[in-house]
C-alpha cells in the first residue's frame, strides 16, 4: 500500500527528529574526543590510561554510528524529495507503511533487505 500524505508527514517528521538526535549526538561525542585527546595528562595510573582509551574508543564508535544514521536519514529526507521513499531500491515494489514506521530510512522492502544479509 502507498503512503498517505499523513503518513509522508509523519514520517518526514520523524526523520527530521532523528536527524537531530544523531547530528547532536555526534558533536557531543566529537567534543569528548577532541577534548580528551587535547588535554595533557600525566597518567600515573594504568587503569586511568586504560579506562581514557575505551572512553575514546566508545566516542569514537558512537560518533560513527551517529554519521551513519545521518546519512541513512539525509538519504531517506531526499528520496520523499525525489517522490521514491517508501519504494524498494531494489525491486521498486512499496516498502510495507509498518517497516517504514518501525525504520523510517528504510530504503528495501523486508524481502529485499533479508536476501542482503
Amino acid at each position: 500500500m502507498a503512503l498517505t500524505y499523513a503518513d509522508e508527514t509523519d514520517l518526514r517528521s520523524r526523520l527530521r527528529a532523528m536527524l537531530d538526535a544523531a547530528e547532536r549526538k555526534r558533536r557531543e561525542r566529537l567534543a569528548i574526543i577532541v577534548e580528551s585527546t587535547s588535554e595533557r595528562r600525566d597518567v600515573g595510573d594504568v587503569f586511568e590510561g586504560v579506562q581514557r582509551e575505551t572512553d575514546l574508543t566508545v566516542s569514537a564508535a558512537t560518533a560513527d554510528e551517529a554519521s551513519v544514521t545521518i546519512r541513512r536519514v539525509m538519504q531517506a529526507l531526499a528520496r520523499m524529495g525525489a517522490g521514491t521513499y517508501g519504494v524498494c531500491v531494489d525491486c521498486g515494489n512499496d516498502i510495507a507503511v509498518s517497516r517504514l514506521f518501525a525504520l523510517p530510512f528504510a530504503s528495501r522492502c523486508i524481502a529485499c533487505q533479508e536476501a542482503l544479509e
